[in-house]
């Protein structure tokens, strides 16, 4: 009997650890797989969520510049709009008493890599020197960006004495050739 009871205790032992080998070693290694997943997944939800918190700070800082953007954007515009320009000059004009006799307007070529392109605009006025002064002036304070490149001064051909015919170039500034192919 004792042989038995060894056979039996041998047989108990060995299906034991034939079912712990079929049954549970499967379940462990497929737990630990999971737990790997898991980590997976939760360092990718962090990484998520670090990515939404970025984007609704970037968001929140676009919308309280949102006034600078549309103030930068009256500045410089988004294209180069001559019409704009030739009705400023003139309304700037005639504000000062001078009158806008004639002008060119003409695009200079853009140099690759430049955000910005630039107009550049001659323009022929009559009027007086405090005109002129006014003109300048208003210019400076208009809320486009233009410089004042050159200024040429004559008497009048009309024969006014106190007239005097005006030459001025000016540079304009629009967001130029980079831009345009982001629709702008």
């Amino acid at each position: 009997m004792s042989q038995t009871k060894n056979y039996i205790g041998a047989s108990l032992i060995a299906l034991a650890v034939f079912l712990a080998w079929v049954l549970v070693l499967p379940s462990y290694n497929k737990i630990s797989v999971l737990r790997e997943a898991i980590k997976e997944r939760e360092n990718l939800l962090s990484a998520r969520n670090a990515i939404i918190a970025n984007l609704k700070s970037l968001t929140a800082e676009y919308q309280k510049r949102a006034g600078d953007i549309a103030k930068l954007s009256s500045v410089i515009p988004n294209k180069k709009s001559v019409a704009e320009l030739v009705s400023t000059m003139e309304n700037i004009a005639s504000r000062n008493g001078m009158q806008l006799t004639g002008g060119t307007i003409s695009e200079q070529s853009a140099e690759a890599g430049k955000q910005y392109g630039m107009l550049l605009l001659d323009f022929n006025f009559s009027g007086n020197y405090l005109s002129l002064d006014g003109l300048l002036n208003n210019i400076e304070k208009n809320l486009r960006l233009l410089d004042v490149a050159f200024i040429d001064i004559s008497p009048s051909s009309f024969g006014a004495s106190s007239l005097l015919d005006f030459r001025v170039r000016i540079n304009a500034y629009f967001l130029g050739p980079d831009n345009k192919k982001t629709g702008n």
